[in-house]
């Protein structure tokens, strides 16, 4: 038996409809899953960077305690610490395998189950070859499927400290400016994709594209079905 470790979408530590739809199809034979509690914040009580730390740590201490072996994953900022954290993994017995949901950090040249929406996460790429790692991503999801001269990856890089400490959010921004840590969307070979941040924008927050599409379009389902079958 596999034990699963996921975390799920921001706000909801405990689990909410795309997580759930994934993980229900999951073979119940070969897999039994949980939930690991984390903050899941943005920036209400705790800022996003804080709650990636508190999530990272989480994660590690449920990864050490199973006596097994493990696939991790997780949807939203949860796919965000289950990918960062297995992008760093460096024993392959343990952890086995990686599922990612609408990851923020998506590199859109690694490979998807289903169709590749190219572009990349809102926060950047981040590649993982150190562990078998299943993908999906909805075209039009502006957190994972973001092309690369959308000026809405300003707000990933000046939010992730945004919180109650407004000073050390002041800070965090301040230092990504001086360091040249800021995607630059503003590159002329980027021109293309400038006017199009209306319609990404509309696509988080009316059209479902970041949500309900990946349980209406079937991939919650699609990855579940390649992890039954090539998880090994």
């Amino acid at each position: 038996m596999i034990d699963v470790l996921w975390l799920a979408g921001t706000f909801n530590p405990n689990g909410e409809g795309i997580s759930d739809d994934f993980l229900k199809h999951l073979d119940p034979k070969r897999f039994r899953y949980r939930y690991i509690p984390y903050p899941a914040d943005y920036g209400r009580d705790m800022s996003y960077g804080a709650s990636l730390a508190e999530g990272r740590l989480a994660l590690d201490r449920a990864v050490r305690e199973c006596p097994g072996a493990v696939m991790i994953g997780g949807y939203s900022q949860g796919a965000a610490i289950a990918g960062n954290y297995a992008a760093n993994w460096s024993n392959p017995r343990k952890v086995i395998g990686c599922a990612l949901i609408a990851d923020p950090l998506r590199d859109g040249l690694q490979t998807t189950i289903g169709p590749n929406p190219g572009g990349y996460g809102i926060g950047g790429a981040r590649r993982i070859n150190t562990i078998p790692t299943f993908r999906v991503a909805a075209w039009g999801d502006p957190i994972t499927s973001l092309p690369a001269g959308n000026y809405l990856r300003t707000v990933a890089d000046f939010s992730e400290f945004m919180g109650r400490d407004v000073n050390a959010w002041a800070v965090n921004v301040l230092s990504k400016v001086v360091k040249g840590q800021v995607q630059p969307w503003w590159r002329w070979s980027n021109r293309r994709d400038w006017a199009e941040a209306g319609r990404w924008l509309r696509g988080y927050t009316n059209d479902g594209r970041h949500t309900s599409a990946y349980v209406l379009e079937g991939l919650t389902k699609q990855l579940a079905e390649a992890v039954n079958r090539d998880m090994r």
